[in-house]
Protein backbone atom coordinates (compact mmCIF):
# COMPACT_ATOMS: atom_id res chain seq x y z
CA UNK A 1 0.00 0.00 0.00
CA UNK A 2 3.26 2.45 0.38
CA UNK A 3 4.85 1.77 -2.34
CA UNK A 4 1.66 2.18 -4.31
CA UNK A 5 -0.36 4.80 -2.54
CA UNK A 6 -0.19 7.31 -5.18
CA UNK A 7 -0.69 5.03 -8.11
CA UNK A 8 -4.50 5.45 -9.25
CA UNK A 9 -5.23 1.52 -9.89
CA UNK A 10 -3.87 1.14 -5.99
CA UNK A 11 -6.48 3.91 -5.09
CA UNK A 12 -9.13 2.05 -6.68
CA UNK A 13 -8.42 -1.66 -4.91
CA UNK A 14 -8.42 -0.25 -1.87
CA UNK A 15 -11.71 1.40 -2.20
CA UNK A 16 -12.90 -1.09 -3.88
CA UNK A 17 -12.07 -3.57 -0.79
CA UNK A 18 -13.77 -1.01 1.60
CA UNK A 19 -17.30 -1.43 -0.21
CA UNK A 20 -16.60 -4.82 0.29
CA UNK A 21 -16.01 -4.71 3.96
CA UNK A 22 -19.35 -2.33 4.21
CA UNK A 23 -21.72 -5.11 2.34
CA UNK A 24 -20.52 -7.78 4.65
CA UNK A 25 -21.45 -5.59 7.93
CA UNK A 26 -24.65 -5.10 6.61
CA UNK A 27 -25.43 -7.97 5.61
CA UNK A 28 -24.54 -9.38 9.21
CA UNK A 29 -26.32 -6.53 10.44
CA UNK A 30 -29.78 -9.19 11.22
CA UNK A 31 -32.66 -7.48 13.24
CA UNK A 32 -31.92 -8.49 17.04
CA UNK A 33 -33.85 -8.50 20.20
CA UNK A 34 -33.79 -10.30 23.47
CA UNK A 35 -36.58 -11.69 26.05
CA UNK A 36 -38.62 -8.21 27.85
CA UNK A 37 -36.56 -7.71 31.14
CA UNK A 38 -39.08 -5.14 33.07
CA UNK A 39 -37.61 -1.56 32.60
CA UNK A 40 -34.19 -2.54 31.76
CA UNK A 41 -35.56 -3.68 28.32
CA UNK A 42 -35.44 -0.34 27.21
CA UNK A 43 -31.54 0.18 28.38
CA UNK A 44 -31.01 -2.62 26.16
CA UNK A 45 -32.79 -1.48 23.18
CA UNK A 46 -30.65 2.17 23.10
CA UNK A 47 -27.01 0.95 24.13
CA UNK A 48 -27.37 -2.17 21.82
CA UNK A 49 -28.78 0.21 19.18
CA UNK A 50 -25.25 1.92 19.28
CA UNK A 51 -23.31 -1.17 18.12
CA UNK A 52 -25.12 -0.49 14.61
CA UNK A 53 -27.41 -4.04 14.89
CA UNK A 54 -30.74 -3.12 13.90
CA UNK A 55 -32.24 -4.28 17.35
CA UNK A 56 -36.04 -3.81 18.25
CA UNK A 57 -37.38 -4.42 22.02
CA UNK A 58 -39.74 -7.35 22.33
CA UNK A 59 -43.09 -5.96 23.06
CA UNK A 60 -44.29 -6.41 26.59
CA UNK A 61 -45.62 -9.81 27.98
CA UNK A 62 -49.61 -10.27 27.63
CA UNK A 63 -51.75 -13.22 28.01
CA UNK A 64 -51.61 -13.84 24.42
CA UNK A 65 -47.76 -14.13 25.41
CA UNK A 66 -47.99 -16.42 28.00
CA UNK A 67 -50.08 -19.04 26.61
CA UNK A 68 -47.62 -19.06 24.23
CA UNK A 69 -44.65 -19.91 26.21
CA UNK A 70 -47.08 -22.06 28.11
CA UNK A 71 -47.91 -23.96 24.85
CA UNK A 72 -44.36 -24.99 23.89
CA UNK A 73 -42.25 -25.14 26.18
CA UNK A 74 -42.37 -28.67 28.91
CA UNK A 75 -44.73 -27.71 31.95
CA UNK A 76 -41.36 -28.96 34.45
CA UNK A 77 -39.98 -26.00 33.42
CA UNK A 78 -39.84 -22.53 35.16
CA UNK A 79 -42.19 -20.24 34.68
CA UNK A 80 -39.69 -17.70 33.19
CA UNK A 81 -38.52 -20.21 30.66
CA UNK A 82 -41.87 -20.13 29.08
CA UNK A 83 -42.29 -16.06 29.19
CA UNK A 84 -38.74 -15.59 27.67
CA UNK A 85 -39.70 -18.05 24.88
CA UNK A 86 -42.93 -16.15 24.36
CA UNK A 87 -40.90 -13.29 23.93
CA UNK A 88 -39.00 -15.02 21.02
CA UNK A 89 -42.09 -16.37 19.05
CA UNK A 90 -43.59 -12.71 19.28
CA UNK A 91 -40.01 -11.55 17.81
CA UNK A 92 -39.69 -13.92 14.97
CA UNK A 93 -43.69 -13.27 14.07
CA UNK A 94 -42.00 -9.75 13.48
CA UNK A 95 -38.87 -11.18 11.46
CA UNK A 96 -36.32 -11.07 14.07
CA UNK A 97 -33.47 -13.27 12.81
CA UNK A 98 -31.04 -12.91 15.70
CA UNK A 99 -31.91 -13.55 19.30
CA UNK A 100 -29.84 -13.24 22.54
CA UNK A 101 -30.47 -14.77 25.94
CA UNK A 102 -29.02 -14.54 29.29
CA UNK A 103 -26.83 -17.23 30.13
CA UNK A 104 -25.16 -16.51 33.53
CA UNK A 105 -26.81 -18.06 36.74
CA UNK A 106 -24.84 -20.53 38.47
CA UNK A 107 -26.44 -23.69 38.89
CA UNK A 108 -30.16 -22.11 37.90
CA UNK A 109 -31.53 -23.94 34.84
CA UNK A 110 -31.74 -20.56 33.06
CA UNK A 111 -28.36 -21.63 32.01
CA UNK A 112 -29.97 -23.94 29.57
CA UNK A 113 -32.99 -22.14 28.67
CA UNK A 114 -31.70 -20.68 25.47
CA UNK A 115 -30.78 -24.47 24.55
CA UNK A 116 -34.52 -25.76 24.39
CA UNK A 117 -35.75 -22.59 23.38
CA UNK A 118 -34.05 -22.87 20.37
CA UNK A 119 -35.19 -26.33 20.21
CA UNK A 120 -38.69 -25.33 19.98
CA UNK A 121 -37.91 -22.34 17.88
CA UNK A 122 -36.70 -24.96 14.92
CA UNK A 123 -39.60 -27.21 15.92
CA UNK A 124 -41.86 -24.43 15.17
CA UNK A 125 -39.62 -23.47 11.47
CA UNK A 126 -38.40 -20.28 12.21
CA UNK A 127 -34.75 -19.62 10.85
CA UNK A 128 -33.53 -17.91 13.80
CA UNK A 129 -30.09 -18.24 15.91
CA UNK A 130 -30.13 -17.75 19.40
CA UNK A 131 -26.57 -16.46 20.97
CA UNK A 132 -26.36 -16.94 24.69
CA UNK A 133 -24.62 -14.31 26.60
CA UNK A 134 -22.73 -14.65 29.71
CA UNK A 135 -22.10 -11.97 32.59
CA UNK A 136 -17.89 -11.69 32.79
CA UNK A 137 -14.88 -11.05 30.95
CA UNK A 138 -17.01 -13.70 27.85
CA UNK A 139 -19.78 -10.74 27.76
CA UNK A 140 -17.75 -8.84 25.09
CA UNK A 141 -16.85 -11.77 23.00
CA UNK A 142 -20.67 -12.70 23.17
CA UNK A 143 -21.86 -9.81 22.29
CA UNK A 144 -19.34 -9.75 18.74
CA UNK A 145 -20.92 -13.22 18.38
CA UNK A 146 -24.07 -11.12 17.42
CA UNK A 147 -22.03 -9.39 14.61
CA UNK A 148 -18.19 -10.83 14.04
CA UNK A 149 -17.25 -7.50 12.49
CA UNK A 150 -17.81 -5.23 15.63
CA UNK A 151 -14.72 -4.12 16.97
CA UNK A 152 -13.54 -5.79 19.79
CA UNK A 153 -12.72 -2.56 22.26
CA UNK A 154 -16.06 -1.39 20.62
CA UNK A 155 -18.30 -4.27 22.28
CA UNK A 156 -16.05 -3.86 25.77
CA UNK A 157 -17.60 0.14 24.94
CA UNK A 158 -20.72 -1.57 24.92
CA UNK A 159 -20.68 -3.34 28.05
CA UNK A 160 -19.50 -0.82 30.35
CA UNK A 161 -21.96 1.37 29.08
CA UNK A 162 -24.92 -1.08 29.97
CA UNK A 163 -23.40 -1.71 33.35
CA UNK A 164 -23.02 1.82 34.05
CA UNK A 165 -26.93 2.34 32.60
CA UNK A 166 -28.51 -0.59 34.62
CA UNK A 167 -26.12 1.16 37.90
CA UNK A 168 -27.73 4.66 37.53
CA UNK A 169 -31.11 3.22 36.93
CA UNK A 170 -31.01 1.22 40.08
CA UNK A 171 -29.83 4.45 42.06
CA UNK A 172 -32.76 6.34 40.77
CA UNK A 173 -35.41 3.82 41.44
CA UNK A 174 -34.43 1.36 44.27
CA UNK A 175 -31.37 2.89 46.25
CA UNK A 176 -33.34 6.29 48.13
CA UNK A 177 -35.13 3.65 50.33
CA UNK A 178 -35.04 4.70 53.98
CA UNK A 179 -36.89 2.97 56.12
CA UNK A 180 -36.20 5.59 59.13
CA UNK A 181 -37.59 8.52 57.23
CA UNK A 182 -41.15 6.55 56.82
CA UNK A 183 -41.57 5.99 60.31
CA UNK A 184 -45.66 5.60 59.34
CA UNK A 185 -45.27 3.19 56.89
CA UNK A 186 -45.17 -0.82 57.15
CA UNK A 187 -41.74 -2.35 55.54
CA UNK A 188 -41.58 -5.32 53.86
CA UNK A 189 -38.58 -6.89 52.06
CA UNK A 190 -38.89 -9.22 48.82
CA UNK A 191 -36.89 -12.03 48.10
CA UNK A 192 -36.79 -14.75 45.75
CA UNK A 193 -35.93 -15.34 41.89
CA UNK A 194 -34.55 -12.45 39.95
CA UNK A 195 -36.69 -12.69 36.90
CA UNK A 196 -40.06 -12.74 38.93
CA UNK A 197 -39.08 -9.85 41.13
CA UNK A 198 -37.89 -7.73 38.28
CA UNK A 199 -40.66 -8.51 35.44
CA UNK A 200 -43.88 -6.61 36.66
CA UNK A 201 -45.63 -8.86 34.04
CA UNK A 202 -44.74 -11.71 36.07
CA UNK A 203 -45.06 -10.72 39.42
CA UNK A 204 -48.61 -8.71 38.52
CA UNK A 205 -47.17 -5.29 39.50
CA UNK A 206 -46.35 -6.51 42.69
CA UNK A 207 -44.35 -3.17 43.93
CA UNK A 208 -46.96 -1.30 42.42
CA UNK A 209 -49.62 -2.44 44.26
CA UNK A 210 -47.94 -2.67 47.64
CA UNK A 211 -47.31 1.25 47.38
CA UNK A 212 -50.24 1.67 46.81
CA UNK A 213 -51.24 -0.18 50.07
CA UNK A 214 -48.83 2.04 51.62
CA UNK A 215 -46.21 -0.47 52.01
CA UNK A 216 -42.72 0.79 51.75
CA UNK A 217 -41.31 -2.41 49.45
CA UNK A 218 -37.64 -2.93 49.62
CA UNK A 219 -36.26 -5.20 46.43
CA UNK A 220 -33.26 -7.47 47.74
CA UNK A 221 -32.65 -8.15 44.10
CA UNK A 222 -32.54 -5.02 41.97
CA UNK A 223 -30.29 -5.95 38.53
CA UNK A 224 -27.32 -4.22 39.57
CA UNK A 225 -26.63 -6.62 42.27
CA UNK A 226 -26.52 -9.25 40.41
CA UNK A 227 -24.51 -7.70 37.63
CA UNK A 228 -22.07 -6.17 40.46
CA UNK A 229 -22.45 -9.07 42.92
CA UNK A 230 -18.30 -10.23 42.69
CA UNK A 231 -17.64 -6.74 43.81
CA UNK A 232 -20.35 -6.59 46.59
CA UNK A 233 -18.76 -10.08 48.04
CA UNK A 234 -15.32 -8.91 47.99
CA UNK A 235 -16.09 -5.78 49.99
CA UNK A 236 -15.01 -3.35 46.84
CA UNK A 237 -18.81 -1.73 46.86
CA UNK A 238 -21.58 -1.31 48.75
CA UNK A 239 -24.98 -0.80 48.16
CA UNK A 240 -26.47 2.73 49.35
CA UNK A 241 -30.05 1.15 50.13
CA UNK A 242 -28.60 -1.34 52.95
CA UNK A 243 -27.07 -1.34 56.20
CA UNK A 244 -23.76 -3.03 55.55
CA UNK A 245 -22.89 -3.66 58.73
CA UNK A 246 -25.85 -5.49 59.42
CA UNK A 247 -25.56 -6.93 55.97
CA UNK A 248 -22.07 -8.33 57.32
CA UNK A 249 -23.91 -10.02 60.22
CA UNK A 250 -26.41 -11.23 58.40
CA UNK A 251 -23.77 -13.10 56.27
CA UNK A 252 -22.06 -14.97 59.07
CA UNK A 253 -25.79 -16.32 60.48
CA UNK A 254 -26.64 -17.59 57.01
CA UNK A 255 -23.68 -20.71 57.37
CA UNK A 256 -25.78 -21.81 60.55
CA UNK A 257 -28.98 -22.34 58.32
CA UNK A 258 -27.40 -23.55 55.33
CA UNK A 259 -23.35 -24.45 55.29
CA UNK A 260 -23.07 -25.15 51.63
CA UNK A 261 -21.85 -22.14 49.58
CA UNK A 262 -24.00 -22.19 46.89
CA UNK A 263 -27.61 -23.59 46.26
CA UNK A 264 -28.20 -22.49 42.76
CA UNK A 265 -30.05 -19.42 41.17
CA UNK A 266 -30.68 -16.85 43.96
CA UNK A 267 -31.42 -19.11 46.65
CA UNK A 268 -28.84 -18.03 48.82
CA UNK A 269 -28.94 -14.11 48.46
CA UNK A 270 -32.81 -15.28 49.86
CA UNK A 271 -31.77 -16.68 52.88
CA UNK A 272 -28.97 -14.01 53.42
CA UNK A 273 -31.97 -11.14 53.03
CA UNK A 274 -34.15 -12.62 54.98
CA UNK A 275 -31.77 -13.00 58.05
CA UNK A 276 -30.96 -8.98 57.04
CA UNK A 277 -34.62 -8.05 57.45
CA UNK A 278 -34.98 -9.51 60.63
CA UNK A 279 -32.40 -7.84 62.11
CA UNK A 280 -33.00 -4.59 60.13
CA UNK A 281 -36.29 -4.83 61.89
CA UNK A 282 -38.45 -5.00 59.11
CA UNK A 283 -42.46 -5.70 59.41
CA UNK A 284 -42.47 -8.77 57.28
CA UNK A 285 -40.81 -10.56 53.74
CA UNK A 286 -42.73 -11.36 50.72
CA UNK A 287 -40.86 -14.72 49.36
CA UNK A 288 -42.31 -14.94 45.47
CA UNK A 289 -41.28 -17.66 42.91
CA UNK A 290 -41.80 -18.66 39.52
CA UNK A 291 -43.11 -22.30 39.99
CA UNK A 292 -41.27 -24.96 39.90
CA UNK A 293 -38.04 -23.15 40.89
CA UNK A 294 -36.17 -25.73 42.11
CA UNK A 295 -33.52 -23.01 44.13
CA UNK A 296 -36.34 -20.95 45.97
CA UNK A 297 -38.22 -24.17 46.54
CA UNK A 298 -35.54 -25.41 48.59
CA UNK A 299 -34.59 -22.41 50.30
CA UNK A 300 -38.83 -22.62 51.49
CA UNK A 301 -38.25 -24.40 54.74
CA UNK A 302 -35.03 -22.25 55.75
CA UNK A 303 -37.12 -18.67 55.32
CA UNK A 304 -39.43 -20.83 57.56
CA UNK A 305 -37.27 -21.78 60.00
CA UNK A 306 -35.59 -17.83 60.30
CA UNK A 307 -39.17 -16.55 60.33
CA UNK A 308 -39.91 -18.94 63.39
CA UNK A 309 -36.48 -17.83 65.18
CA UNK A 310 -36.91 -13.93 64.24
CA UNK A 311 -40.82 -14.13 64.67
CA UNK A 312 -40.66 -12.36 61.03
CA UNK A 313 -44.04 -13.25 59.39
CA UNK A 314 -43.25 -14.19 55.49
CA UNK A 315 -45.54 -14.18 53.18
CA UNK A 316 -44.95 -16.92 50.37
CA UNK A 317 -46.45 -16.24 46.56
CA UNK A 318 -45.68 -18.80 43.77
CA UNK A 319 -46.24 -17.08 40.38
CA UNK A 320 -47.59 -19.04 37.09
CA UNK A 321 -49.69 -18.86 33.65
CA UNK A 322 -52.82 -19.31 36.66
CA UNK A 323 -51.48 -16.50 38.84
CA UNK A 324 -54.85 -14.15 39.19
CA UNK A 325 -54.67 -10.51 39.98
CA UNK A 326 -57.88 -10.72 42.74
CA UNK A 327 -56.36 -13.55 44.45
CA UNK A 328 -52.77 -11.63 44.24
CA UNK A 329 -54.33 -8.72 46.03
CA UNK A 330 -56.33 -10.32 48.93
CA UNK A 331 -53.53 -11.97 49.88
CA UNK A 332 -51.22 -8.84 49.72
CA UNK A 333 -54.41 -6.71 51.92
CA UNK A 334 -54.35 -9.62 54.33
CA UNK A 335 -50.85 -10.15 54.98
CA UNK A 336 -49.94 -6.10 55.29
CA UNK A 337 -53.32 -6.36 57.55
CA UNK A 338 -52.10 -9.19 59.35
CA UNK A 339 -52.17 -9.24 63.36
CA UNK A 340 -48.18 -10.08 63.39
CA UNK A 341 -46.92 -7.27 60.52
CA UNK A 342 -49.41 -4.84 62.65
CA UNK A 343 -47.76 -5.52 65.96
CA UNK A 344 -44.38 -5.87 64.63
CA UNK A 345 -44.94 -2.67 62.94
CA UNK A 346 -46.09 -1.16 66.08
CA UNK A 347 -43.13 -2.47 68.32
CA UNK A 348 -40.28 -0.86 65.15
CA UNK A 349 -41.99 2.60 65.81
CA UNK A 350 -39.96 2.75 69.04
CA UNK A 351 -37.13 1.31 67.33
CA UNK A 352 -36.80 3.88 64.74
CA UNK A 353 -37.31 6.38 67.59
CA UNK A 354 -33.84 5.74 68.73
CA UNK A 355 -33.94 2.04 69.81
CA UNK A 356 -30.53 -0.03 68.16
CA UNK A 357 -31.52 -2.28 65.43
CA UNK A 358 -30.09 -5.06 67.10
CA UNK A 359 -31.74 -4.56 70.73
CA UNK A 360 -35.06 -4.18 68.55
CA UNK A 361 -34.12 -8.04 66.72
CA UNK A 362 -33.50 -9.34 69.88
CA UNK A 363 -36.42 -7.99 71.50
CA UNK A 364 -38.78 -9.37 68.90
CA UNK A 365 -37.12 -12.90 68.68
CA UNK A 366 -39.00 -13.21 72.68
CA UNK A 367 -42.09 -11.68 71.83
CA UNK A 368 -44.26 -14.99 72.15
CA UNK A 369 -47.73 -13.17 70.88
CA UNK A 370 -45.94 -13.58 67.43
CA UNK A 371 -45.42 -16.97 66.83
CA UNK A 372 -48.17 -18.87 65.45
CA UNK A 373 -46.78 -22.52 65.49
CA UNK A 374 -45.31 -24.78 63.63
CA UNK A 375 -46.19 -24.40 60.08
CA UNK A 376 -47.71 -27.41 58.17
CA UNK A 377 -49.46 -28.63 55.20
CA UNK A 378 -53.11 -27.21 57.24
CA UNK A 379 -51.48 -24.15 57.16
CA UNK A 380 -51.01 -23.52 53.70
CA UNK A 381 -52.91 -20.37 52.93
CA UNK A 382 -54.29 -19.51 56.26
CA UNK A 383 -53.67 -15.41 56.97
CA UNK A 384 -53.31 -14.98 60.62
CA UNK A 385 -50.13 -17.74 60.49
CA UNK A 386 -46.95 -16.17 60.81
CA UNK A 387 -45.77 -18.34 57.59
CA UNK A 388 -48.22 -18.01 54.83
CA UNK A 389 -47.22 -20.02 52.02
CA UNK A 390 -49.56 -19.26 48.83
CA UNK A 391 -50.08 -19.95 45.05
CA UNK A 392 -51.01 -16.84 43.78
CA UNK A 393 -54.16 -18.90 41.62
CA UNK A 394 -52.48 -22.18 41.62
CA UNK A 395 -53.53 -23.48 44.86
CA UNK A 396 -57.18 -21.48 45.16
CA UNK A 397 -58.18 -21.12 42.05
CA UNK A 398 -58.23 -17.26 42.02
CA UNK A 399 -58.91 -15.87 38.21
Amino acid sequence: KRRAKNRPEAKHIILKSSMRETKVNKKENKKTTYPHFGAYTKILQEISSQAGWEIFAPPSPSKRTIELGVKYMNELMCFPAKVTLSSFIEACEKGAENLFMFDSCGQCRLKTYWILQQQVLNKLGYKVKIKPVRLGLNTPKDIRSINPNLPFLQAWRIFFKIMLAVKRFDQETWDNFDASQQQDKVTIGVVGEIYTILEPAVNMDLFEKLKKMGVLAHNSLPLSHFIFKGFYDKGLMTRPDMDNKILKKADKIVHHYFPKETIGGHGKESILHTIYYALKGFDGVVHILPFPCMPESTVAPILDAISEDYNLPVLRLIFDEHSGEAGLETRLEAFVDDDAVGQRAELHLDRRRGESDHAAAEHLRHQPDLVCGAHDADRVGRIGGRVHDVGVGRLHGAH
